[in-house]
């Protein structure tokens, strides 16, 4: 049994089961509080492990086990948000996006975003890879937007980035450019607003993400607190990453001609 691969405090996390009604939310604010169970920073290589653990994706879903993977890595960004922590659970994101995990898709990022400033370097060059899974950048994106909003000597750093980014929008699927424009929405990017509209001038955005182009151009000038207050235009937030809502860039754009190379 994979609970005999960890001891107490961190076995715990396997009898949890699936989180209760107050826990299913992909706020890490909004999580138990897991140094309650006795767990600490002392305990996040193996929080790391059983977040990681490959055992837990091909469980029984009405075992109490299979939710441990979860568990530990809400563990892990509450109590051990250390750089070290970046690479493994991207690779974890890649294999939630293979397998359209939701709840790592959508909790993931968050726990990244835990990490603060010394995840940009790596958050940054995954969401310029495009060998990664699509909705593995995606989630960076989101990751991204929480550092900016969490510490502001890092927001010049990543809207810079963003933008160019967008600026290499035909290069990029739709989906990945809505997010890109929702990210900059979050970080109040206005020195964008070029690239924006560039994007979407050129048919590059999806508009099911952020709107049209008016609508992004509107929400970009808002603050946090007046843009929590209206509901999304396109979306719902429970809605945002649902795979069904991601038009794909084959299909509804040409490829490039072939002279045209992405940049490396």
């Amino acid at each position: 049994m994979a609970q005999t691969a960890y001891k107490p405090p961190v076995s715990r996390l396997l009898c949890l089961g699936e989180p209760q009604e107050n826990e299913r939310h992909h706020d890490p604010g909004r999580w138990r509080d897991y140094g309650a169970l006795g767990l600490s920073a002392f305990h996040g290589a193996d929080l790391l492990a059983m977040a990681t653990d490959g055992r837990f994706f091909n469980m029984d879903g009405a075992r109490d086990e299979v939710w441990g993977s979860l568990h530990a890595w809400r563990a892990l960004g509450q109590l051990s948000p250390r750089v070290e922590i970046v690479d493994p659970l991207l690779k974890l994101l890649d294999r939630a996006s293979r397998r359209n995990d939701d709840w790592a898709l959508e909790d993931l990022p968050g726990v990244l975003g835990l990490v603060g400033p010394d995840a940009v370097r790596q958050l940054l060059m995954a969401m310029r890879d495009q060998r990664r899974e699509l909705w593995t950048r995606i989630a960076v994106l989101r990751s991204l937007e929480l550092i900016a909003s969490g510490w502001a000597e890092t927001r010049d750093e990543i809207v810079a980035a963003l933008r160019q980014q967008l600026a290499l929008s035909r290069f990029n699927e739709p989906g990945l450019n809505g997010f890109v424009v929702h990210a900059l929405i979050e970080t109040n990017g206005v020195e964008a607003i070029p690239e924006i509209e560039k994007a979407f001038a050129r048919g590059d955005v999806d508009t099911l993400i952020v709107g049209d182009v008016d609508e992004a151009l509107e929400e970009i000038h808002r603050t946090r607190e007046e843009r929590a207050e209206r509901m999304p235009a396109s979306i719902p937030p429970e809605e945002l990453f649902d795979p069904e809502n991601l038009v794909k860039w084959e299909d509804v754009a040409p490829a490039p001609a072939a002279e045209q190379h992405a940049p490396r």
